[in-house]
């Protein structure tokens, strides 16, 4: 697939996930609170990310600089 191509089915994907989101946060808030569903939310976005990160070995190490210490 060309590179372009591969932007714009990403985009697509973004969007229908994006979209679908208030569909899953309506119905899980029907069990759940909201700090609950926040956090549940953040963890599985931070585990797909470093899962993202690792495979496309694109994870770098934060050092005292960049933390502005």
């Amino acid at each position: 697939m060309q590179k372009r191509t591969m932007v714009y089915v990403a985009m697509m994907f973004a969007t229908i996930f994006w979209g679908f989101s208030f569909i899953w946060t309506k119905q899980v808030l029907t069990f759940y609170g909201p700090i609950t569903t926040v956090f549940l939310r953040l963890l599985l976005s931070a585990t797909l990310l470093f899962l993202l990160g690792s495979l496309a070995k694109k994870i770098e190490r934060v050092s005292l600089n960049d933390l502005g210490a």
